[in-house]
């Protein structure tokens, strides 16, 4: 059955075999309306990107009278009857072999090939079962993840006092501890594109969670810059698997909706460190205390963690995904200008809001007289709710 006016993407999208093979009339372009005639230009640039490979030749018979219409039957005949000056026995022929050609320019014709085979790796776009349980799960384990790193920004200046710190040796834990994150994130990123991202999430969230409570019992400085830095060993496992797992367990239409959950964990892990941390030391009596309390969280979430069904890789992509590996990943990735404009927007960023973090405490209770409960509320609100 013949459909009229269709617009030019609707018909494109049916030249790419995107939306099945109708047969239509109409197609809007640079002719008058209703004439049948196509803009070119546009479609050749949607059917080069759908597979179409096409190449300009002089066109020494531009009055060739129209074809014939392709038959319902033909497996290309929407292609065929779509674009004027198409043989009728292109639309019998294989994908490879087709023939398209313009008469929409006098002196010249546009002739090609389109592959359709792109269609034959296409797959229902699907949503996992589990998808919003498994969520809830990264997002409380990525909540946790930066509550456990804000712990010490908080205690600094009981720290400092205890063991007679300068501002160096703080700054130094935060700066160790943010340079190991960043190192151990490539080898482990690189580990769950192919292993098991769950066992690595558990085993991280482990790692992570145990150190923390091992941190409460550090004798010095240096015993406790250390267990730092095994801490960025164990977190660094965890955003990689995390959001490889999140791709492949929403489609791309609800991924952004997916992570912007996810990243909820980041806003709502410093508040909840921040307006909680300094009661915990009051009630307490120690600055050692909030390591032991924000251990157990962790150590049970690790547990569930590994009892996450993983999806297929690629199960919630439209497009079949390919298996083989990608020959040098990490120079492709190099060569993308824009990384670099990222690289050096996150450290510009970053080196901001962590000097922020740091000492921002500190700062309202030396020059401000602020007791630790209420300096930790009020950098809660200047770092947290206002950004």
């Amino acid at each position: 059955m013949a459909r009229q006016g269709l617009d030019l993407p609707t018909c494109i999208a049916r030249l790419a075999g995107r939306l099945g093979h109708v047969q239509f009339a109409d197609c809007p372009g640079r002719g008058a309306p209703g004439s049948g005639t196509l803009d070119f230009v546009a479609a050749r640039e949607a059917l080069v990107s759908s597979g179409y490979q096409a190449g300009w030749a002089p066109n020494t018979d531009p009055a060739r009278p129209a074809p014939r219409r392709a038959s319902a039957g033909s497996s290309n005949g929407a292609v065929a009857e779509a674009l004027p000056g198409i043989s009728p026995a292109d639309g019998d022929r294989q994908p490879e072999e087709q023939t398209l050609e313009s008469r929409s320019s006098p002196g010249w014709r546009v002739a090609g090939t389109y592959n359709n085979n792109e269609t034959d790796n296409m797959q229902p776009s699907t949503q996992a079962a589990n998808a919003w349980r498994v969520l809830f799960l990264l997002f409380l384990a990525n909540l946790f993840n930066f509550f456990d790193r804000t712990i010490p920004a908080i205690i600094t200046e009981p720290i400092r006092l205890e063991w007679n710190l300068n501002d160096f040796q703080l700054g130094l834990i935060g700066t160790a501890f943010t340079i190991i994150y960043a190192i151990a994130g490539v080898p482990l990123g690189r580990m769950a594109d192919s292993g098991s991202r769950r066992k690595i999430m558990g085993w991280g969230l482990t790692v992570w969670s145990g150190l923390t409570a091992v941190n409460g019992l550090a004798w010095n400085f240096w015993s406790f810059l250390l267990i730092r830095m095994g801490i960025g060993v164990g977190e660094a496992s965890y955003a990689p698997a995390a959001n490889s797992l999140i791709g492949d367990l929403f489609p791309a239409h609800k991924r952004a909706r997916a992570m912007g959950v996810f990243m909820l964990g980041l806003p709502l892990g410093l508040l909840l460190a921040f307006f909680t941390i300094g009661s915990m030391v009051e009630a307490f009596g120690s600055w050692r205390a909030p390591f032991f309390i924000a251990a157990v969280p962790g150590l049970v979430l690790a547990l569930f963690l590994f009892f996450i069904r993983e999806p297929e890789r690629g199960a919630a992509e439209s497009v079949k995904v390919a298996q083989t590996p990608v020959e040098n990943p990490v120079r492709k990735v190099l060569a993308i200008p824009t990384f670099w404009w990222l690289v050096l927007a996150g450290l510009a960023f970053n080196f901001a809001t962590y000097a922020c973090n740091a000492f921002m405490v500190p700062l309202l209770m030396r020059y401000f007289g602020a007791p630790l409960v209420q300096a930790s509320v009020a950098t809660g609100v200047i770092v947290g709710l206002t950004g």
